[in-house]
């Protein structure tokens, strides 16, 4: 949930642009206080051109750039990372930059997994019918990624959200994992 405005790039150390509107941008509550805290986007510890390895909020987004792979093999197992849709060295840098700050990859796990439970929860109180449950679970989870799309620039859980309905769809393997698992609470109890 969006509860915050972060200063991007830190007030501490660009004092100048503090409150710029570009450099204010909507954030969770968590990933301000607890996350990105002061840590500088431009990474500038390692190599020249840090500016270059840095998503600038409103001008040069990370969702242009990046895509989230989800793997998992068991329900509670869940890892994410993230990738850039470049080979390009400087795009590389810059999704590992945005990494470090956020850690996406530490934290969206546990999101991932209430992300899925929440949804398998909410599709098996639709009572569906076990004889065309394959069919129905798929056109269910082709709506949620529809309406996911729909928001997906505006809300990062909308983002993950698609992601992992997306390869719950392509993926025969996963599909028939989460088919299974909406299946076990639907069994008749002795």
């Amino acid at each position: 949930m969006i509860a915050d405005l972060d200063h991007y790039f830190p007030k501490h150390e660009y004092p100048a642009i503090a409150m710029l509107p570009d450099n204010l941008i909507p954030v969770c509550l968590a990933c301000n206080e607890r996350i990105k805290i002061q840590q500088d986007p431009l990474d500038t510890s390692t190599l020249p051109g840090a500016i270059q390895r840095a998503f600038i909020p409103y001008k040069h987004e990370a969702i242009d750039e990046m895509e989230i792979d989800i793997e998992f093999g068991t329900r509670d197992k869940f890892l994410i990372q993230l990738r850039s849709l470049s080979q390009e060295e400087t795009a590389i840098a810059r999704v590992k930059n945005f990494n470090r700050i956020y850690n996406l990859s530490g934290r969206w796990p546990g999101r991932l997994e209430n992300l899925y439970d929440s949804i398998l929860s909410d599709l098996a109180e639709d009572n569906p019918e076990r004889e065309h449950l394959d069919q129905w679970l798929r056109n269910k989870l082709t709506k949620i990624c529809i309406s996911s799309g729909k928001g997906k620039r505006k809300l990062p859980l909308y983002y993950l959200r698609l992601r992992l309905i997306e390869i719950l769809l392509n993926d025969p393997l996963k599909f028939k994992a989460a088919l299974r698992d909406l299946e076990m609470p639907m069994l008749p109890e002795d």
